[in-house]
């Protein structure tokens, strides 16, 4: 196998994996989320659900971009000087594609395709037994609304991105550096000692 049916076999592999992951995360989210919705008897808990859900998206898309555009060099110097995340930023930064395809496409496609849901769902709660007037209306104004907000709050969050990329990324190397002290995931090497060559 040469090295470009090589890189298309890992491409597609990649593609395969982030699609089963997408399916069985969204089907999950979505059961949980929606019965949740159902069961809150009180509108202004399940709109406040919905824009958690919302605001979900919008930062890990702006995490996405932000994997993207940081620069390594800034990082380089705070790891040598053992500043906690660093290690963990730069791993993220060199994986930078899988952190943008999990964070933009995963989890932000999902998010927005919960959001819609659950807005509908609200939209009907809230309105008891509706006619087919007020259903599409209420529907509208709330699918409306949703596009407003996820859309508007991801252009600020990529401009923002795309500015403060590394020092976001910082952030986040501290963040994943704290869980992967509490649930050990072991998600950088022992010091001293490389990751192996890929084959």
């Amino acid at each position: 196998m040469n090295l470009k049916q090589h890189t298309r076999a890992k491409a597609a592999r990649h593609a395969l994996a982030i699609g089963l992951w997408s399916l069985l995360f969204a089907a999950v989210t979505s059961l949980l989320s929606q019965t949740g919705v159902e069961r809150i008897d009180i509108f202004a808990a399940g709109l406040a659900l919905l824009l958690l859900i919302i605001l979900v998206g919008i930062v890990f898309d702006i995490v996405g971009v932000a994997a993207t555009v940081a620069q390594p060099a800034p990082l380089h110097a705070r790891a040598a000087h053992r500043v906690f995340g660093a290690a963990h930023a730069l791993h993220l930064i060199r994986n930078a594609h899988r952190v943008a395809s999990f964070c933009n496409d995963v989890v932000g496609d999902i998010s927005g395709t919960l959001s819609g849901a659950i807005g509908v769902t609200l939209v009907l709660k809230l309105l008891h037994a509706p006619g087919d007037t007020a259903r599409i209306v209420g529907t509208t104004v709330m699918t409306a609304c949703i596009a407003a907000l996820v859309i508007g709050g991801k252009a600020y969050g990529k401009v923002f991105a795309l500015h403060h990329g590394t020092e976001i990324m910082f952030r986040v190397g501290r963040f994943v550096g704290v869980m992967d002290r509490i649930l050990r995931l072991r998600l950088l090497p022992p010091p001293g000692r490389k990751r192996p060559a890929p084959r």
